[in-house]
């Protein structure tokens, strides 16, 4: 489904600028609503850290989501904090999951996130209704985030528990080849070189600091030239258990999984998405309880709109993915 109604800002019209405007962008920084931490056991390879913003009036039978970061993110990346913010509002507790090593869940887990962690996304949804037995949760994945929370539900497939009322996706590299390649492109280097370097970056870190969890890079990918395929295939594949980085694309990506989802499902794209590429949205079968949003502009998860919300400020993805879970019933 295409759809014409977002039409972004002026001043940042072409979904290269939108990319990296919505970083910047004014918004809000912290969820309203009382915050709490939890680790969460992932067998023995360690915890996850996750935190909790209940809204005041909340009741053991409302509902729940599940907030999952992309690439490079946390719990306090703008897309988790500001969606969180809006469903607290709305009287809905959120949880925003910090992916393997990310943010405050450095050296709680062994080995590195990625884009297949699709058993991590789980064991957080299993522990939230463990604690709330009588609450249905919707999971929301921001990026990378959505390529694991589809599959996830995937891989669920006809087997999805109850308590799991449905899934939502924005800018999801549901074909992980595709986008590697799309990122690749020498218009798109400034997006390849800052993911490769911050990660390069960050496993150095989480090495030197806890070198019992995060294996060390090689000196072949600290010579070479930075970009996200390259590590994909030097470092995530091996570290992983992938035999190379096309392994890895093939194994990890949610596309082939679509028709499996057995609960009510929503995609967002956008056409000028300079890293997710919007091929393989154009190929998913139409089917009842998956809605696939297909926009011409928005860049990646950005959408900056050209109207203000009252809500949600300029951010029309927020709406959208608010509205959508809001109306699951």
């Amino acid at each position: 489904m295409l759809v014409d109604n977002f039409k972004p800002h002026w001043l940042v019209s072409s979904g290269f600028i939108q990319s990296i405007a919505c970083i910047w962008w004014p918004q809000i920084r912290k969820p309203v609503g009382l915050s709490s931490r939890f680790l969460v056991p992932i067998g023995d390879d360690g915890h996850l850290s996750v935190i909790q913003n209940i809204p005041t009036n909340w009741g053991l039978e409302r509902r729940i989501v599940l907030i999952v970061h992309g690439l490079t993110g946390s719990e306090d990346s703008t897309h988790p904090v500001r969606l969180a913010h809006a469903f607290v509002q709305r009287g809905v507790m959120a949880f925003r999951m910090n992916m393997r090593g990310c943010g405050p869940g450095e050296g709680l887990a062994r080995g590195i996130y990625h884009s297949g962690r699709s058993e991590d996304t789980r064991a957080v949804l299993e522990w939230i209704s463990s604690k709330f037995p009588n609450s249905a949760i919707t999971q929301i994945g921001i990026s990378l985030g959505g390529n694991a929370t589809l599959k996830m539900a995937g891989e669920y497939g006809s087997s999805r528990p109850a308590f799991l009322q449905g899934v939502a996706a924005v800018c999801a590299p549901i074909d992980l080849a595709a986008c590697s390649q799309l990122i690749s492109a020498p218009q798109n280097r400034i997006f390849d070189l800052y993911f490769a370097r911050h990660l390069i970056h960050h496993v150095r870190m989480q090495n030197e600091r806890f070198p019992d969890k995060v294996p060390e890079l090689s000196e072949e990918l600290l010579r070479g030239r930075k970009s996200l395929a390259r590590f994909d295939d030097l470092y995530v594949a091996p570290t992983s258990g992938f035999k190379s980085g096309k392994h890895y694309y093939e194994v990890c990506s949610s596309f082939p999984l679509l028709e499996a989802i057995d609960c009510p499902a929503l995609l967002l794209a956008a056409e000028d998405d300079p890293i997710v590429p919007i091929a393989a949205y154009h190929k998913i079968p139409k089917r009842r309880g998956m809605d696939v949003i297909v926009t011409k502009h928005g860049g990646h998860t950005a959408y900056i709109s050209n109207r203000r919300d009252q809500n949600h400020g300029r951010f029309w993805m927020d709406r959208v993915v608010v509205d959508w879970v809001m109306g699951l019933s």
